[in-house]
């Protein structure tokens, strides 16, 4: 297919595509150490595939911690935008959640495309983000203005929640806004879902459609031996997230405490500094907590895993599930479950919100080599059935070929 655009000539007639995911740039330069979550490895894992067709020119957009305005890393061009800067994180969350940086949008284009200038050094036919938020906004905005596509991942439930209205102040646990959030649905060309629940309340709450694709894991590349630092803990119960009241790193805490003989692992990546700090001085003795494990290496710590806990209140569909069924390690969670697959294909089991009946269950599967044998199959068949990378990359193409149809 052929984009007729001014730069035909220059890109050889490819889609130019630009990723904008801010926290992604630990993916690109793993010596880096920069915290990032499930949404950047996803961005990531698309955009490098996309990258290797011939048919697409791939950037990204990163958050500014001082590196190069443009660098190129394995074919893909990753450009600095200069107005997210790295030292100044804290404050800029704290202009989201005031509303100041975001209340420009209604009132001058001028202002934003200032503040998108590095949008328009990339030039791309496609810009996406992952989740609805303030800057999926910002992108909506920029693309309305320069008639360009705007392709919008979920990220989780919420992104379609009932309070994103058009005159909506509401701001959510992410410090995102409700007028703006509806904006960025309403103003994608197009939209990709994670979950067949996602696409259903996103036609249900807003009226559009969306393509559901499964989040996309590398099968075919596996870490050969588990990291020698957690070597001589294992088995244990591995918990990764952030320290925030979504994934609820105090319930690991709880269940730890109940069951002294076990061993629990938490990888917690810092993100409210109080409660950060809460869960590490009341932790016991069973549980091992760090702070970050670079992405190159967190496959690793699955290898020693006899089952991985979720404690999440929502979710989209997480990327340690995908690990776990690479590395065949039955899931435990409290509450998510995307489109009920750990309980209709047996990959573990899900509490639905049941504290104590996901204690019985995690000492059942724990006591119980033949129910982990089992569920470690089931979980690695479905993971690899329905998530490889090759057959996401090119649902993906399809879906991305379809801008330039409608």
């Amino acid at each position: 297919m052929l984009i007729n655009n001014k730069n035909d000539d220059e890109r050889g007639k490819k889609i130019a595509i630009c990723f904008v995911m801010l926290h992604s740039y630990s993916l690109f330069k793993p010596k880096t150490n920069y915290v990032f979550g499930g949404s950047e490895v996803r961005g990531y894992l698309f955009g490098r595939g996309l990258s290797k067709l011939p048919d697409y020119e791939v950037s990204f957009v990163v958050i500014d911690h001082g590196q190069d305005k443009i660098e190129m890393v394995d074919g893909i061009k990753v450009y600095a935008h200069s107005h997210y800067k790295s030292a100044f994180l804290k404050k800029l969350w704290g202009w989201l959640t005031r509303k100041a940086l975001y209340r420009l949008l209604p009132h001058s284009s001028n202002q934003l495309l200032e503040k998108c200038r590095v949008y328009e050094q990339v030039d791309a036919d496609i810009y996406c983000t992952i989740g609805v938020h303030n800057l999926a906004a910002e992108i909506a905005e920029f693309c309305w203005a320069k008639d360009k596509k705007f392709l919008l991942f979920s990220g989780s439930d919420l992104d379609f929640s009932e309070s994103y209205q058009p005159d909506s102040r509401k701001v959510n646990n992410y410090g995102s806004i409700g007028y703006l959030c509806y904006k960025a649905i309403m103003q994608a060309n197009h939209i990709v879902t994670q979950t067949k629940q996602q696409e259903n309340l996103l036609s249900a709450r807003f009226g559009r459609k969306s393509v559901t694709i499964n989040n996309p894991i590398e099968m075919d590349h596996k870490s050969s031996a588990i990291l020698s630092e957690y070597k001589s803990l294992s088995p244990y119960v591995l918990w990764i997230g952030k320290s925030d009241h979504i994934k609820r790193p105090d319930l690991v805490l709880e269940i730890a405490s109940s069951m002294p003989q076990t061993q629990f692992v938490m990888v917690m990546n810092r993100s409210r500094t109080a409660f950060h700090n809460q869960i590490f001085s009341e932790k016991p003795p069973n549980v091992i907590i760090t702070e970050y494990v670079p992405w190159n290496k967190i496959e690793g710590l699955f290898i020693g895993a006899q089952v991985l806990l979720n404690t999440s209140s929502y979710e989209g569909f997480p990327n340690t599930y995908l690990q776990a069924g690479k590395y065949g390690v039955p899931i435990v969670s409290l509450d998510v479950d995307p489109d009920g697959f750990i309980d209709n294909y047996r990959c573990g089991i899900c509490a639905h919100g049941s504290i104590d009946e996901l204690k019985n269950k995690l000492i059942e599967i724990i006591n119980s080599k033949a129910l982990r044998e089992t569920y470690s199959s089931n979980i690695y068949r479905y993971i690899n059935e329905n998530h490889a990378l090759e057959q996401k990359i090119i649902e993906l193409d399809t879906a991305i070929r379809c801008l330039f149809n409608d």
